[in-house]
């Protein structure tokens, strides 16, 4: 991948921000599809910023008013409300989506937020695999069309955010470690595909998205599987479509797609009026991803009862039934931020100390010499570390002897112990630590273990009758 850098503003919106405007290119051919990612980095933070990452409906002029914001030249569904004429957006789409990405809010709060539209990966309509991605790679192998166990345009626009996220990791301006992909509607499914996907994605958030994303199919309500193969069965599978009519035969379902984000932080919202997207069924997902979650020692959702609207529940699966309509909101920005803020600050402020979960917690003995890859814990054979992270600072061991050579240099003062790492009798391995001489763990740092039960079956949600 290339990232050309086309544009930097210092004092965007209204100086809170530098905003970048970066042209990412996968291949040489200067036909081929490209990204055109805007970045929007805090200017009021000193250390790298975690980043809000997600795909954006009418190109990255929508989120400002600005005339120097380039309108993309993509085709848009219709949208005449936003400007969007012959699909084609106009002058009258810059700033059309403010609503969508309160900016200020978010850089207010110390975090990034970066952005590309969904059509420079793959156009929105039946044939728009033709002049996308996954057109260009079918013709790149010699063939004509699309198989039926092929990627849809939901795995294609996923498959951008990795590579978006793959820029990311080169910026110092971001914490790359600390990224959340979200999305809304139809870009809520891709969230969850790329989170799922892509274990490098911190924080997945998933905003009203219905049938393909978090909603249970088998409730058959809402936007159905053959309300979805008719409207939009590009964004699909082919053989999704064997199960028009047939939903409780499928193989999996939706919680199953939000069980493989665990154990990292999900997000799951809905909206009271926007019954295609079935927020029950939503939240039933919710409700049944968390005892995957609980295998790592979280708790997940912790409730099973339906909420009321405007009321946040959650623990590690976060979820809210907003008043209103199909839409993403001040009110659901509020909610997305304070959740980032529990699971990316807490933990980055003060590494190695155990969040307010249940687990047994251990303390690392301090001083300890370390002896070659491992440090010694107490009475802790048959667990495994859970994903609190665990931290301890080294240093050089002073009763090195004058004649020995010195120690290799550790990569930082800091270490981070693996996560979910089995405990061999009462020790437990830490990264790039042996050195001649050895060094000194320092730092008086807590786990939790947990204690792994693999033969636990997953989950068959019950499937209520249908309700709004």
């Amino acid at each position: 991948m290339r990232a050309e850098v086309t544009s930097t503003r210092v004092d965007a919106v209204d100086g809170l921000a530098t905003r970048t405007l970066v042209t990412l290119r996968f291949f040489d051919d200067p036909a081929a599809p490209r990204i055109h990612l805007i970045l929007y980095v805090p200017n009021a933070v000193a250390q790298p910023a975690p980043v809000f990452l997600g795909l954006n409906h009418l190109g990255n002029a929508s989120l400002e008013s600005d005339p120097t914001l380039p309108l993309t030249d993509r085709w848009i569904r219709p949208a005449p409300e936003a400007g969007i004429v012959s699909n084609r957006a106009t002058e009258a789409t810059r700033g059309s989506h403010v609503s969508r990405w309160p900016l200020a809010m978010a850089l207010r709060r110390g975090y990034a937020v970066a952005t590309f539209f969904y059509g420079d990966i793959e156009e929105d309509h039946f044939d728009g695999w033709k002049n996308g991605l996954r057109g260009y790679l079918i013709r790149r192998d010699g063939r004509t069309g699309v198989k039926p166990d092929e990627w849809g345009a939901l795995g294609a626009w996923g498959w951008g955010l990795s590579r978006a996220l793959d820029y990311l990791e080169t910026n110092p301006k971001v914490d790359a470690r600390r990224v959340a992909v979200m999305g809304h509607s139809r870009h809520g499914k891709a969230a969850l595909w790329a989170g799922a996907q892509d274990e490098r994605f911190a924080l997945v958030i998933s905003n009203n998205r219905g049938e393909g994303g978090a909603s249970l199919a088998r409730r058959d309500f809402g936007e159905t599987i053959a309300y979805s193969i008719e409207h939009a069965a590009f964004r699909y599978c082919e053989n999704f479509r064997r199960f028009i009519g047939r939903a409780a035969e499928l193989p999996f379902d939706q919680h199953l797609l939000m069980a493989l984000i665990a154990p990292r932080p999900l997000y799951v919202a809905s909206a009271t009026l926007d019954d295609l997207s079935d927020p029950r069924g939503e939240f039933l997902s919710a409700v049944h991803a968390a005892p995957v979650y609980r295998l790592f020692g979280y708790e997940g959702l912790g409730i099973t009862e339906y909420p009321a609207p405007d009321h946040p529940v959650g623990r590690r699966i976060g979820y809210h039934l907003r008043t209103g309509q199909h839409d993403t909101t001040a009110y659901d920005w509020e909610q997305y931020l304070a959740f980032a803020d529990r699971h990316f600050k807490t933990t980055a402020a003060r590494p190695g100390v155990p969040l307010a979960i249940s687990g047994l917690t251990h303390r690392i003995a301090t001083p300890q010499k370390i002896n070659k890859t491992s440090v010694r814990i107490p009475s802790a054979s048959g667990s495994r570390i859970g994903d609190t992270p665990v931290a301890g600072l080294l240093s050089a061991n002073s009763s090195q002897s004058h004649d020995a050579p010195p120690p290799t240099p550790l990569p930082s003062p800091q270490i981070q112990f693996p996560r979910n790492q089995l405990i061999n009798k009462t020790s437990v391995r830490i990264p790039s630590a042996s050195a001649p001489g050895s060094a000194t763990l320092l730092s008086p740092d807590c786990f939790r273990l947990t204690h792994p039960n693999p033969t636990m079956p997953l989950p068959q949600p019950p499937f209520p009758p249908r309700k709004s």
